[in-house]
Order: C-alpha cells, then structure tokens, then sequence
C-alpha cells in the first residue's frame, strides 16, 4: 500500500477540526448580534475556517481522482453505519423521537443529501473520468483560459450579485457540483502546470490576510447594509478561493512525515459524519459541548482547544470501528463490487 503525503494529510486534519470549529460558532447562534464580543470572536474565526471544505476539493484535484467504484461503495458503508448506528443511539437515549416521515430518509443519507459534502464529493468521482479526460486534452494556455473564464463566472461575478442581493448564477453559495468541479480543475493545474515562486511563509501570509479581509469585507457591509452581512464567507467567492488556495500551496511546500498523522487522518471522514450527525448533532453542540455558555476570552479558549479534542476522540471511535469491522467491511465491499448490476456501472464510467 502506497504510503501516504503526510503534509496533505495534516492538511486534512487541520481542514476538519476547522469545520468542527466553525459549526462551533453556527451553533453557539450569537454571530449575527453585531458589535458584540462573541459576534467579532465568531466571524473572524469562520473566517479563517471557511477554506476547509475546498481545501479538500483541492487536495482531490491536486491528485487526481481514479475512479473506483470499491471505494465509493466502501465510503456509503461507512455513512451507512455512522448515520444507522448513531440513530438508534439517539432513539434509546431519548435524544431523538421517531417520525417515519422524516427518518426514512435516514436509511438512504447520500440519496437524500444528509452529508452535503459527501453526497457532492460522490458525484464528484463519478464524474472524475470525463473531468480528467477535458484536463488531458487542454494545452497549458488553453487550460489558463479555461480557468480564468470559472474563476470570472463563479468567484468574481457572485461577488457582484451577493453585494446587489441577487441570485448567483449556481445559486448554491458554492455547496455544489460546480464548485466541486471548479477546484477539481484548479487542482489538476497546480500539479500539473504551476511553478512555485514563493517560500511557504510568503501564502501562509496570504492566507491569514485573505481570512482577515473577508471578515472586514463582511463587516463593513454590514454597517452599510444595516444588517448582519455574511456573503463573503461563500464558498463561491474570489477571496475564499484565493485563501483555500493560499493555504494548499502553503502545506504543498513544506516537509513532513509522520505515520501518527497518516494514521489519525483515516478518521476524517468519519469525523465529519459523526459530528453532523442528523439526529445528534445538535445535541453534541447545544447538550453535551454547551457552546452557549461561552463568552469571551473562554470563548477563544473553548474555540481553539474543543475542536481538536472532538476530533481525536472521534477519530479512536473510528480507528476502533476499524480494528473490529475492518475485515467484515472489506469482504462486504467485495460482495457487493462482485454483483452485476455494479460490476456493469464501474466498467460504464471507467470506459
């Protein structure tokens, strides 16, 4: 087994605990009471966190998807089992009360959206063939024209509708395929065509002014506006998309190996289904975190130090899970990959 890019996945390991700590703020609830102490707290420090989910786009485009079938049907299991597993938790706790009509949906969570990221990043590998093949006929001029007509019509445009308050042309704020597609794109130059100029230094500088001024951005359209302003914190925007960038490059140009890092980031995804959890999330935040209770300088404290205690927690649930079902899970992968009907739809996207 190919040995793992430790600096990409301390890269992913900072992406997650980032988006721990941003769901931290949204559930904490306070961040559109401006000219508080918590309102300042918690948008800067989404604004410094909103590059982790195109970080992780980037890091896929960086090296390519190979479609494979097996490690799709592998990823649904595991989304399965979390989202099962943890529903039946909450049911025998009383933390969840039963309604078919809306559970049902439960038993099919990328079907039906639960994981947005998931369910988005899926579709983003069926497609990867078609994607890699449009990267394997464009020249390297071709390629920048291309990227310079997305980047114009899906980061710098928005900019423009979010300020006149008028929908985007992919009017997902940048939750959807399109982004996905577009850092993908991104990726795939970086490794193929770009040319590091800079020190490591140089785009960790980048990446913390690009953070700083999206929240002054924000905020200052807020006092313009007379009301909580936050459009700027889209994924489909041109400063977000130059700070994911800037932090990529940052990790893609420092050394590191470390088989404590390879280990803890096979708990990402985990990691991420379990914290947003449909029926316990809310009550890992508002219940058992208590992130209401938090003002000020605890606020910095908790904001810094609970994430990452979430994510070695969840990620020795995982690697546990692991060490018990591994075997199972890779014999079940087998069966199904073996059956026909899947056998057909890998040999139709692959070909």
């Amino acid at each position: 087994m190919k040995e793992r890019n430790s600096k990409f996945e301390l890269l992913r390991i900072l992406c997650i605990v980032l988006i721990i700590a941003s769901h931290f703020t949204m559930y904490k609830g306070d961040l559109g009471e401006v000219g508080t102490i918590n309102y300042y707290i918690g948008n800067i420090i989404r604004s410094f966190c909103i590059v982790s989910v195109n970080c992780f786009v980037l890091i896929s485009g960086y090296f390519g998807i190979k479609f494979n079938i097996k490690k799709i049907i592998k990823l649904d299991l595991t989304v399965i089992f979390y989202t099962i597993i943890l529903f039946l938790i909450s049911i025998i706790f009383g933390i969840h009360t039963i309604s078919f009509k809306n559970d049902i949906v439960l038993f099919l969570p990328i079907l039906t959206k639960r994981y947005w990221f998931i369910t988005i990043y899926i579709l983003l590998c069926f497609l990867s063939p078609i994607l890699n093949l449009i990267v394997s006929i464009l020249k390297k001029e071709q390629y920048k024209k291309f990227l310079l007509f997305l980047i114009v019509v899906f980061y710098i445009l928005p900019i423009l509708s979010y300020l006149l308050n008028a929908p985007t042309i992919t009017m997902d704020s940048g939750y959807g395929i399109i982004n996905f597609i577009c850092l993908y794109f991104i990726g795939r130059y970086i490794n193929l065509y770009y040319e590091d100029n800079w020190k490591p230094s140089k785009y960790l500088v980048v990446y913390i002014v690009c953070s700083i001024l999206i929240f002054l951005f924000n905020h200052l359209f807020t006092k313009i506006f007379g009301f909580y302003f936050n459009s700027f914190l889209s994924y489909d925007t041109l400063f977000v998309l130059i700070s994911s960038i800037m932090l990529f490059l940052f990790f893609k140009n420092i050394s590191i190996s470390s088989k404590v890092i390879n280990t803890l980031a096979e708990g990402c995804f985990a990691v991420y289904i379990i914290h947003m959890n449909p029926t316990l999330s809310k009550y890992i935040f508002i219940d058992i975190l208590n992130v209401k209770k938090y003002h000020g300088l605890n606020y910095i404290l908790a904001i810094f130090i609970m994430p990452i205690l979430m994510f070695l927690l969840l990620t020795i649930v995982e690697l546990i899970r692991l060490k018990i079902l591994g075997t199972f899970e890779n014999n079940l992968v087998k069966r199904i990959y073996n059956n026909k009907n899947v056998n057909f739809l890998n040999e139709l996207i692959i070909k």
